[in-house]
């Protein structure tokens, strides 16, 4: 607002004065006693920690964020003039002037004996009592056995909004009590934006209700939409079309597609179950060729599974699950499976060593990406094109040129594949 100066000076000064949000009236400064806390000792092993590895940020960039604020870090103003809140524990006699915080209250001056004692009426920051959440619910300081096993936790899942906040809080206030981090990891996931790179907001109306999503797509969808988009770009705009005028869900394109992935597990479970009869449990053998490329398919959907839940890199984890399922498993390994339940026997070696004279190479990887062996085969002459569901005839040319001597490598790798599939069971299909 401006500050129009009286006639005669004739300049005009503009300054910024602090408004309330809610009914807009001026804020003033009011100088008044506050309490702080002393961070000196606290910031220099919390800084260590984040420098020597003992807490590590994903992605890695968020630690100079971390770094940064800690090292510029000034004494921590704890005082709140609120009504809700957990009190500061600090009490204060009338009679002598006695002050002093306690972990019990009192009404007794412990000095002078006089009755005229009051708490501090001021309240603790938020993050003061947050900053003590790793420990605090686990029975510290009463019963510190409870931690055992439990503290410190393996990962802290949060914003990148509250790495100050929160996040720094909560190691130096861990340090200091209990002489250990709290967690190991900080996974810093992505902010959800609206289509157009703005913030989702209740004022703006340009939020999304996921229950508009369920209600449209179905709740596996939208959460399998939701893990794709864990990316280290933490900015994500969502496709959600939005009515201005209703402020309705219209549709979201991502979420549809998600939802068609969805169908096609459902799909191919329908299949599995009509093909159960004379099924009796056992260790995987393998029986056909087609065979030894699942199981080399499989170990390494094992293995990208396992590096993307422990490098927490989610959204590449669920985009190769859905690459390894739709494209191989469906794509070929079920039309394979269907030429063997018609009764139409099983592929021989001594056709896939005819039929490796059709390819002048191997794909770039045993079992090879369905666009290599589309281009093999365009290479060798094939008209038929891939269109609509892959037939069971074009899995099998696929197979055939693999070779014998492919197949023996495949195999033994199938062989190792197995001898884990026993121990533990994969849930590449249960998104959610």
């Amino acid at each position: 607002r401006d500050l129009r100066m009286s006639r005669g000076l004739g300049d005009v000064y503009k300054r910024q004065v602090m408004h309330c949000y809610r009914c807009d009236a001026a804020l003033e400064p009011w100088l008044s006693e506050q309490w702080f806390v002393a961070v000196d000792k606290l910031k220099g092993p919390a800084l260590d920690a984040v420098n020597s590895g003992k807490v590590t940020f994903h992605p890695a960039r968020w630690t100079q964020t971390y770094t940064t604020w800690m090292e510029n870090l000034k004494d921590w103003c704890i005082s709140r003039q609120l009504w809700w809140g957990h009190r500061i524990p600090v009490f204060y006699c009338e009679d002598c002037g006695w002050e002093d915080a306690l972990t019990e209250d009192t009404d007794v001056c412990p000095k002078c004996g006089g009755h005229h004692v009051h708490q501090d009426e001021n309240v603790l920051d938020t993050w003061f009592s947050s900053q003590l959440w790793t420990f605090a619910t686990q029975g510290w300081p009463q019963k510190p056995e409870l931690l055992e096993g439990h503290h410190p936790t393996t990962a802290l899942v949060t914003a990148r909004d509250i790495i100050a906040l929160w996040v720094a809080r909560m190691v130096m206030s861990s340090l200091y009590f209990l002489d250990e981090v709290p967690f190991k990891d900080v996974v810093i996931y992505p902010t959800i934006l609206a289509k157009d790179g703005s913030r989702m907001s209740k004022s703006k109306g340009n939020g999304v209700d996921p229950m508009d999503l369920i209600g449209m797509y179905g709740a596996d969808a939208m959460r399998y939409n939701l893990l794709t988009l864990c990316t280290n770009n933490q900015d994500v705009k969502f496709d959600a079309n939005i009515d201005k005028k209703t402020k309705q869900l219209i549709d979201s394109p991502r979420t549809e597609q998600a939802k068609s992935f969805v169908t096609k597990i459902w799909n191919a479970s329908r299949f599995l179950l009509m093909n159960m009869e004379g099924y009796t449990p056992g260790e995987p053998v393998v029986e056909t060729p087609a065979d030894a490329w699942m199981f080399s398919r499989l170990a390494k959907a094992v293995k990208m599974v396992t590096e993307g839940i422990e490098n927490y890199t989610f959204g590449d984890m669920a985009r190769g699950v859905q690459q390894f399922f739709w494209n191989e498993v469906c794509d070929w390994y079920v039309e394979v499976t269907k030429a063997r339940l018609k009764g139409e026997g099983r592929l021989q070696a001594q056709r896939m060593d005819i039929g490796c004279q059709r390819f002048t190479a191997l794909p770039a990887e045993l079992g090879g990406e369905i666009r290599g062996v589309e281009a093999q085969r365009r290479r060798n002459g094939a008209q038929r094109k891939l269109a609509g569901k892959v037939q069971a005839d074009v899995a099998e040319r696929f197979l055939h040129g693999l070779g014998a001597a492919a197949v023996r490598v495949v195999a033994h790798q199938a062989a190792v594949a197995a001898q884990h599939l026993q121990a533990q069971t994969v849930r590449f299909h249960g998104v959610g």
